[in-house]
């Protein structure tokens, strides 16, 4: 993951641009052909450059990265309805066979809909099965409709309070 970051098309004009600096400051104030000793302290600087710019890329993209927090949140991107699947993008919160609660928003009033569990999860996709299903906020059809989707939020927990509903908790 980092180490195709490291190896981009910015490094690569990185080392091009060092090295061409490199040269353009030797040819100018330093006579090459003279004395073996300088090609070689000439070819130690653009080693050192060539080093020093990939490890500060690197610092950078580590930077950044450790910045980035995952969502609390994920939209459905496709619905299956005969077996009652939604696909997500990969999050890191959702793991294997984790309980997942999926939200109706109505102008951004989030309202329970149903609980479903991460069904499998691959490269590009997390799938979600639903279990149970609140019929009294949305029925299976308005579902699995493709207008819905984007008023659909699965969070990775589901409230305390539902467990008795579910008839969970005695």
């Amino acid at each position: 993951m980092i180490r195709d970051k490291v190896f981009s098309f910015s490094s690569i004009a990185i080392f091009i641009g060092a090295a061409g600096f490199l040269s353009a400051i030797a040819t100018l104030f330093i006579n090459v052909n003279s004395l073996i000793s300088t090609k070689w302290f000439l070819f130690l600087c653009l080693i050192f450059l060539s080093i020093s710019s990939v490890l500060i890329k690197l610092a950078i993209d580590l930077a950044r990265e450790k910045n980035q927090k995952p969502r609390v949140y994920e939209h459905p991107i496709k619905m299956q309805s005969d077996q009652s699947i939604l696909l997500i993008r990969p999050n890191p919160l959702f793991t294997p066979n984790c309980i997942v609660g999926g939200y109706l928003v109505n102008d951004e009033v989030e309202v329970f809909a149903f609980v479903g569990y991460v069904f499998h999860m691959q490269e590009k996709m997390t799938q979600i099965k639903i279990t149970v299903l609140l019929d009294t906020v949305i029925t299976t059809a308005e579902l699995f409709n493709s207008q819905s989707m984007n008023k659909i939020i699965i969070r990775p927990v589901i409230p305390f309070g539902i467990i008795d509903e579910l008839g969970g908790a005695k």
